[in-house]
């Protein structure tokens, strides 16, 4: 029983010493980052930031809210002159499924042009931070961001009122090898998009190519994001909306 109670002290004491020497390295480099903004220099800045916000990724965890909350109080200092490059090399860590990586630096840049009041490119990281949440399949983490979304484009002109949704994440499906030496093909679907951007009860409702295509098409579907659709602030469930894959070789 000693020993027990001894080695409970003794995590519980090193446990306190490991958080106060987080928090330590988290407030220095926060210091060291906001010193940083004042120079101008967009290379520095990113590199602080990173260093800043791996030191949250291991207090909180990569995909946690809390760790989502300090990229945003870190973004939301950064002048508008970086947020179109921030938003460049996030693109291009998506593009190289650094998932991770691209998603820090769209939440940052979504904070970033927040705080400017620069919408456009607001949206544009906004749709980064959804498509890259449906690289990684942390679809649940996306669902305020789909909301978020939905309520901007319901209120403008850019959301298409005739599919009176806007799909934002689209994985591409596999291609059967059946169905490679048949040329490909399409397949067309209609779905319900849910008040919350996913998609419910697919259907085909037309098809050319062989048949290994619409389990294909079905699978896939079932990991597309919409942002919502909302009427006088209310997501709504929108039925028979359409999407065709097509399938060719090249």
């Amino acid at each position: 029983m000693r020993i027990l109670t001894a080695l409970l002290l003794f995590f519980a004491v090193h446990g306190a010493a490991h958080g106060d020497n987080m928090s330590k390295k988290v407030s220095h480099a926060e210091s060291v980052y906001l010193q940083t903004l004042q120079n101008g220099d967009l290379k520095e800045t990113l590199k602080r930031l990173d260093k800043l916000l791996s030191l949250h990724a291991r207090a909180h965890g990569e995909w946690s809210n809390q760790f989502a909350l300090a990229v945003d109080k870190a973004g939301s200092v950064l002048p508008a002159v970086h947020i179109k490059e921030i938003i460049q090399q996030a693109h291009r860590d998506l593009w190289k499924q650094r998932s991770f990586k691209a998603y820090t630096k769209f939440l940052a840049a979504h904070a970033a042009a927040k705080a400017n009041h620069d919408k456009e490119a607001e949206i544009d990281a906004l749709r980064g931070v959804i498509v890259t949440l449906g690289q990684a399949e942390k679809h649940d983490i996306a669902t305020p961001y789909c909301e978020e979304l939905g309520k901007y484009l319901s209120t403008t002109d850019k959301h298409p009122l005739d599919a009176q949704t806007f799909m934002v994440y689209f994985p591409q499906p596999t291609f059967p090898r059946a169905a490679v030496r048949q040329g490909g093909g399409f397949v067309e679907l209609s779905v319900t998009v849910n008040a919350k951007g996913y998609v419910e009860d697919p259907k085909v409702v037309n098809m050319v190519g062989h048949k290994s295509l619409a389990r294909a098409a079905l699978e896939a579907a079932g990991r597309m994001r919409y942002a919502p659709r909302y009427v006088n602030g209310e997501a709504q469930a929108v039925k028979d909306v359409t999407y065709k894959f097509t399938w060719g070789v090249k």
